[in-house]
């Protein structure tokens, strides 16, 4: 079958054509040969016709042409040595690297030393409690008073001056003199004896006169706050002799710069008038307006 289909294949299809053209003509003369043989055969058999013959009529017939050359058995084909394909290697298994087994590398960088260091504790939060501030201490109330009357501490009470008694007059055997007719002058009254007899409303008023000359003086410092204006209430302590005790804001003005102003022409007034002989209490307090103006 495969020399069939190679000797095809050499013939081409132009040669093919003509070949199988050939081989039917050939087919169709042989057999229009035989039935014409055959029909006369059976019409000289038929009676009453005139051109029945009376003996059989043999024909001999040409053998067949043969077949052409083409016809004859095709020279096999050379045969095509086939090449098997190489069949396709299969695919190598990966080798799994074997593990280095070497020993690595000496390590050449200089040790390292190694330092302990402490153990520092860590710092944990400290709860804090919260305790309110002890409440202030109750300070002396000491009333407010305008600029021209100022409060004055609480007089002592007023003792009687005890009377001596008289010295026991001697009896004299001598006639009496006789009195004498001008009246002895009062004895002079001394500072504390006329603090004593003082009443409670002079008291005051001398006070306030005392206050007002420590204010003026301390008015006379502020001249220095120019362009600010504003009122400082302070609460001072003088000694009778007019030494400053002490000094402290009792109503801010609400500027500190003003607050330290006062302050300062307060301590920087020097020594204060003296009392007056009337007041004979060691120290006085005395809250003073200290006023700022343009």
């Amino acid at each position: 079958m495969n020399h069939y289909a190679d000797w095809r294949q050499s013939l081409g299809p132009g040669r093919l054509r003509r070949e199988a053209a050939g081989w039917s003509l050939a087919a169709l003369t042989v057999a229009a040969t035989a039935t014409a043989a055959a029909t006369a055969v059976f019409r000289a058999d038929e009676p009453g016709r005139p051109d029945a013959l009376q003996e059989a009529v043999y024909l001999d017939l040409e053998p067949a042409p043969p077949a052409p050359a083409a016809l004859a058995a095709p020279e096999p084909a050379p045969e095509v040595p086939q090449i098997d394909a190489p069949e396709a290697a299969e695919p190598e298994e990966m080798a799994e690297p074997e593990p280095d087994l070497s020993p690595p590398p000496p390590d050449l960088r200089p040790p390292t030393e190694t330092v302990d260091l402490p153990d520092i504790p860590v710092p944990t939060p400290e709860t804090f409690s919260y305790e309110p501030p002890p409440p202030p201490p109750e300070e002396e109330q000491v009333a407010e008073i305008p600029p021209d009357v100022r409060p004055v501490p609480r007089p002592e009470r007023e003792t009687p001056a005890e009377r001596k008694p008289d010295p026991p007059t001697r009896e004299v055997k001598k006639a009496a003199a006789p009195p004498s007719r001008q009246a002895a002058a009062p004895p002079a009254q001394t500072p504390g004896r006329a603090a004593a007899t003082a009443s409670r409303g002079q008291i005051e008023n001398l006070t306030a006169k005392w206050g007002a000359e420590i204010r003026q003086r301390i008015q006379r410092r502020t001249r220095g706050a120019r362009g600010m204006t504003g009122e400082v209430t302070v609460r001072l302590t003088v000694a009778q002799g007019g030494s400053l005790g002490g000094v402290a804001i009792l109503r801010s003005s609400g500027d500190a710069r003003l607050d330290q102003l006062a302050l300062r022409a307060v301590q920087s007034a020097g020594r204060f008038p003296a009392a007056p002989a009337a007041l004979t209490d060691p120290s006085y307090t005395f809250t003073l307006p200290i006023t700022f103006a343009r």
